[in-house]
């Protein structure tokens, strides 16, 4: 009597397939290369500015005065030496009172100015022209400086004003003994604003005025 296939022979196969299947997905499997994490990108802080859009706010530079550049006038309360202008017109301390062994005298009329004058006698009879007497000359007022050497002189002022400099032309006070006495100069020197005024002025620089 001959032996019948078993029953149980296609189910056995189908498992052994099943395994070789498994084994070949487990070897493709450990072949495989390892992916990587996705790595995280910090975008740039930089902002990159573009048609229609506005740049960010940045704080504007801190700009030096340009050197030579005229500094706006600002009126002084006090002289070149650090003393206040007086109230009235008159002499301003701490400065000498110079060359005051003469009999002439110099009138500086400003009645016709609304701007007070702050004003330098300088003799141009010493070497560098000496300023001798210091003073100040309130608008629509006027200041005689008495007892002057005779010699050559000239004036320099501001227009306190302004801040404006100017010098005078040279003008000469002059003495001379007589048999009744001495002769000398009385002089009087008007700051004019118009073309009028009795003496041609000049601009001058800071420097000369100091």
């Amino acid at each position: 009597m001959s032996a019948q296939p078993s029953k149980n022979l296609p189910v056995l196969v189908f498992l052994v397939l099943g395994a070789i299947v498994s084994l070949f997905a487990t070897l493709l499997g450990s072949s495989s290369k390892t992916v990587s994490p996705p790595q995280i990108v910090t975008p740039s802080l930089t902002p990159t500015v573009t048609s229609g859009q506005t740049a960010p706010l940045t704080a504007k530079p801190k700009l030096s005065p340009t050197p030579g550049a005229r500094v706006p006038y600002k009126r002084p309360t006090t002289a070149d030496n650090g003393s206040p202008f007086p109230a009235t017109s008159g002499y301003i301390k701490g400065y000498p009172q110079e060359f005051t062994d003469g009999y002439s005298s110099l009138t500086i009329d400003n009645s016709k100015s609304d701007a007070d004058a702050f004003i330098k006698l300088r003799s141009k009879d010493t070497q560098n022209s000496k300023v001798v007497s210091v003073f100040l000359v309130k608008a629509k007022e006027s200041f005689t400086v008495e007892q002057i050497r005779a010699g050559s002189y000239d004036i320099l002022y501001r227009d306190l004003d302004t801040g404006r400099l100017s010098r005078s032309e040279s003008f000469n006070l002059q003495e001379n003994s007589t048999a009744e006495g001495v002769q000398f100069s009385r002089m009087t020197l008007t700051l004019y604003k118009v073309s009028n005024g009795n003496m041609q002025m000049y601009p001058v620089s800071e420097e000369e005025f100091q």
